[in-house]
């Protein structure tokens, strides 16, 4: 069995810090280590995904509030055109009022067809002049003449200021209106802008626009439409005056249960949410409320729409997440599968070496207690090893004797004869036995017959090294000095004395 040196490293022991190091490394571990990794892809994912949402809505939200404020001031601007052209010919009918001529109100008011401030106006469906009694004198629209009507119906009350705009009333024009006039059979919405005549002959009269909401209507989806979104028009205090396209609610539905009502009104006059619309359902909105009258701009687009790119981008990376999951899943499989063969390898390996472990000592111990002096060498004579029985023979700790010469531990004069059975060239027959000395801790010498035995590899000739035991000849060598001191020195008659 071979002996190793207490300055080699013993067999298995690399191994054995391998096993130290790859404990950790369980199929319980890898377990643990692949989950870790598929929350993190998990999470990565949602994160991006929740990334890429956050960015799909502040772009809808923008995109919302600029459609607002294109349309706020395009009805803003509208409705000042208007509101102009009522003050100008206010001015022209109070002026001929006060002259000594009366001009016609009917002739005032055909002329306002002629105002060039007039001609692109869409939204203004007629002029006209009533009286303080609600009876229509003039209008750019024939059938209104004569007609007359309820003044409350246009906004116009004893107890209260006249409004800009009036409110919002199921009909086509003021002809509509009349007292005791039949419903259309299709009936439209009109929206009233009255400004009083207050000086000259026709003091007490009004000038009344009757607006066209549908124009407002036509406009607002023409710039909403394109990008998915829907535009209407509703009163400050919260009621839909001109629904969107596509909007189921009513003319006169009261909106101010909605959260541009009930949170922001009045205090944000512009802004952008995502929350309840005018219709059931969950809407990407932004309001404005116009710079000059008591309306707001409303503009929303179905969140579920606004989030079609988004959803899309979604289903791609959770199908990249899957895969990467399934992925791992199987990595994670083959890596259990894996450790699991390790881990029976590494407990075999670790029963092997304990075995190993405990074959060493014991014979350690048995190699540390025979009588003679066990040793081993390389091919140059280093000594390598020495068992326990060094220490009793030379008083020299183990230490002493590990990487020196065979040759020096001897006496001076034996060294030569040691050295020579090292030389290059030289054959050491098994179980050769060669007397020396070798030299004591106490300067003393003690003779040691050695017997080396050479070490060679399975392929090459060349010895690797030696083997050998020496055994304490001191009695012996003893014997043979006193043998020789009484003259029996010579073999055949020491084989007759008495030892």
């Amino acid at each position: 069995m071979r002996i190793l040196a207490p300055a080699e490293t013993p067999p298995g022991a690399d191994h054995e810090g391998l096993l130290q190091a790859q404990r950790w490394l369980t199929p319980a571990g890898a377990r643990w280590a692949f989950g870790l990794m598929i929350a993190v892809v998990l999470g990565l994912a949602l994160a991006v995904a929740a990334h890429l949402r956050s960015e799909v809505l502040v772009d809808e939200r923008r995109q919302a509030e600029l459609i607002a404020r294109v349309l706020e001031d395009h009805t803003t601007r509208s409705l000042e055109t208007i509101d102009l052209t009522l003050a100008t010919l206010a001015g022209a009918i109070e002026g001929a009022g006060s002259s000594e001529g009366h001009t016609s109100p009917h002739k005032l008011v055909d002329a306002a067809l002629l105002d060039p401030t007039l001609q692109g106006v869409a939204a203004l469906r007629s002029l006209s002049l009533v009286s303080a009694e609600g009876r229509v004198l003039g209008s750019t629209r024939s059938d209104n003449v004569g007609v007359r009507i309820d003044l409350r119906r246009v906004g116009l009350r004893p107890d209260r200021p006249i409004p800009r705009l009036g409110p919002m009333q199921r009909a086509r024009d003021l002809d509509d209106l009349a007292q005791g006039a039949p419903p259309t059979p299709q009936p439209r919405n009109l929206m009233p802008m009255v400004r009083a005549i207050e000086v000259g002959a026709f003091n007490g009269f009004y000038l009344v626009a009757v607006l066209n909401p549908d124009a407002f209507a036509n406009h607002f989806g023409m710039t909403s439409m394109p990008s998915g979104h829907r535009a209407s028009l509703a009163s400050y205090d919260g009621r839909l005056l001109v629904p969107g396209a596509d909007v189921d609610a009513q003319p006169g539905t009261d909106l101010s249960l909605m959260p541009v009502w009930a949170q922001h009104l009045p205090r944000a006059e512009h802004g952008s949410l995502i929350g309840a619309g005018i219709d059931p359902g969950e809407y990407v909105l932004a309001w404005r409320v116009l710079r000059s009258y008591p309306l707001v701009v409303v503009v929303e687009r179905k969140l579920g729409e606004a989030m079609t790119g988004w959803a899309d981008q979604a289903r791609l990376i959770a199908a990249l997440s899957l895969f990467a999951v399934a992925a791992l899943l199987l990595l994670s499989g083959l890596a259990t599968r894996s450790l699991r063969v390790q881990a029976e390898a590494r407990k075999a390996l670790a029963q092997s070496m304990a075995a190993l472990r405990d074959r060493e000592q014991m014979l350690s111990a048995l190699v540390d207690n025979v009588q003679e002096l066990m040793f081993r060498t390389d091919a140059e004579g280093r000594v390598g090893f020495v068992n326990g029985r060094w220490q009793l023979f030379s008083g020299h700790p183990q230490e002493y004797a590990i990487g020196r010469r065979l040759a020096e531990l001897f006496v001076a004069a034996d060294r030569q004869l040691i050295d020579g059975l090292f030389a290059p060239g030289a054959v050491v027959e098994p179980g050769a036995k060669v007397l020396a000395r070798l030299l004591r801790r106490d300067g003393g010498e003690r003779p040691l017959e050695l017997v080396l035995a050479p070490l060679h590899s399975p392929k090459g000739k060349a010895p690797l090294g030696y083997t050998g035991f020496a055994i304490d000849v001191s009695e012996r060598e003893q014997a043979r000095s006193a043998l020789r001191a009484r003259g029996l020195h010579r073999p055949e008659e020491a084989g007759a004395g008495p030892l």
